[in-house]
């Protein structure tokens, strides 16, 4: 009641420190990116999630919403925008165009790059953020995530790395925590 509204970050809980990643471009040209696994991925506390996907199978490389699984509306990891320093960036995306434009609320002076093609800030991550308690956050960064599930009848590694998320959620323990 009677709160103003507006951005979660200047009402001081950023998205960052919630879920992990924060939005930080958008763009719309019919091709969207997949994820690649960064070296994190690989350690114990993150490899479980990548069972059945490959060292350098691209995450995400065809689906129904622009051809991939990092586009339209893009999040990544920020340490200086809240990004908690247990954050586990799993995957991460990279390659997007021109028409990949920075957000505004995150233009805070003036410069000639704001474009994917010449800012590499301009990606997609995917996280996983342990909290205190023994839960997780699990974060795909891109709001065309869900287009790729059903992608070769369910059998990829969007729909894979998303269940084994799920399927470690549901269980007992905790495999983020590197136990």
């Amino acid at each position: 009641g009677g709160d103003p509204g507006g951005l979660w970050r200047h009402r001081g809980r950023p998205p960052h420190a919630l879920v992990g990643v924060g939005f930080v471009a958008e763009g719309w040209d019919g091709a969207n990116r997949p994820y690649r696994r960064t070296p994190a991925s690989f350690e114990p506390r993150a490899a479980w999630a990548f069972e059945g996907i490959g060292a350098d199978e691209p995450i995400g490389d065809r689906g129904l919403v622009m051809g991939g699984a990092a586009g339209d509306e893009v999040d990544s990891a920020d340490r200086e925008r809240g990004t908690p320093p247990e954050t586990i960036v799993l995957a991460s995306s990279s390659g997007h165009g021109e028409v990949y434009r920075v957000v505004v609320e995150n233009v805070l002076t003036t410069r000639d790059v704001t474009n994917g093609a010449e800012d590499d800030r301009l990606h997609a991550d995917v996280a996983l953020t342990p909290r205190p308690q023994g839960g997780a956050v699990f974060s795909v960064g891109s709001i065309s995530w869900s287009g790729c599930l059903s992608a070769d009848g369910y059998e990829n590694p969007v729909a894979r790395l998303s269940t084994n998320v799920l399927r470690a959620f549901a269980a007992a323990g905790a495999p983020w925590r590197g136990d």
